[in-house]
């Protein structure tokens, strides 16, 4: 007749706390702070450190996308009280690994016709002589590892946990550069793979007797190349402030480790300040 004290109405009826009433009635445990081997921070001698915190960005760029792993931390450790962003996460790496497969399919194919076939015209495009082949032959091995390495990674994202992740995938630092590894590893070799048969291209193509195709294999690898230094120009900006942010960091870094090359930051007063009428900033008199 009576309902038991911890119903869902009672639940409703009790007294919010003040963390609750300013947060909006709910509260959620502050995120703890990411382990040293999930940082882009390496100790050691600043050349060297500084090279290994590049080749962990161009890792974690090639893997997950991001030059870091400040996402993935706050996905995985908030797993418990917001799981929707985990499996959301999951589903978008497992969504670029199904199109990274679908790519290397093509390749795959591709360079199998011309490692099983014999060409049919030998004196435009004989594929068949050891250098052209050799490249062929390398990008059907790379890309066949590709689709399977990728498959394993389809397998594993639909059956891991937050907790996994944590506790297992990225425990240490060499099991999250591991991991990371494995999770690149379709990148580099469709990367690869593509390097390797339009070289074997090319180098079939400079042997033929037909001056057209001589020159159009030629246009049909720059075309790519340019297309790819096009994209990096447009995102030269990001790439040069990212960069000088990340110069920044080190130095600073190495200022408090040392005790020396203090940043100072130097602030107009107020009543000595006036707007700059071209740039639209506030410059110090």
């Amino acid at each position: 007749m009576f309902a038991p004290p911890n119903d869902v109405y009672s639940r409703r009826l009790r007294p919010l706390t003040v963390e609750q009433s300013i947060s909006g009635g709910t509260s959620s445990p502050p995120l703890a702070e990411m382990p040293k081997h999930w940082r882009c921070e390496f100790d050691g001698w600043p050349p060297y450190a500084a090279a290994k915190e590049l080749l962990f960005m161009a890792l974690c760029v090639c893997s997950i996308g991001s030059r870091n792993l400040d996402e993935v931390w706050n996905i995985v450790h908030g797993a418990e009280e917001e799981p929707e962003k985990f499996v959301a996460y999951k589903d978008r790496t497992g969504s670029r690994v199904s199109v990274l497969i679908v790519a290397l399919g093509l390749l795959v194919s591709a360079s199998a016709t011309f490692v099983t076939t014999n060409p049919p015209t030998p004196d435009l495009f004989d594929y068949s002589r050891p250098a052209p082949y050799a490249c062929i032959l390398l990008s059907f091995g790379v890309t066949l590892g590709g689709v399977g390495v990728g498959a394993g990674q389809l397998f594993i994202l639909s059956h891991c946990s937050a907790q996994w992740v944590l506790n297992t995938a990225f425990s240490t630092r060499s099991r999250v550069c591991g991991t990371l590894v494995v999770l690149a590893y379709p990148t580099w070799s469709l990367s690869v793979s593509g390097m390797a048969l339009a070289v074997g291209v090319l180098i079939t193509a400079k042997d033929s007797s037909n001056a057209s195709l001589r020159v159009g294999s030629v246009f049909l690898v720059i075309i790519p190349g340019l297309s790819l230094i096009i994209l990096l120009w447009t995102q030269l900006y990001i790439i040069a402030r990212r960069s000088k942010k990340w110069i920044h960091i080190r130095l600073s870094r190495r200022s408090a480790l040392t005790g020396e090359g203090t940043i100072r930051v130097h602030m107009p007063v107020p009543d000595t300040t006036q707007r700059d009428p071209e740039l639209g900033l506030i410059a110090s008199t």
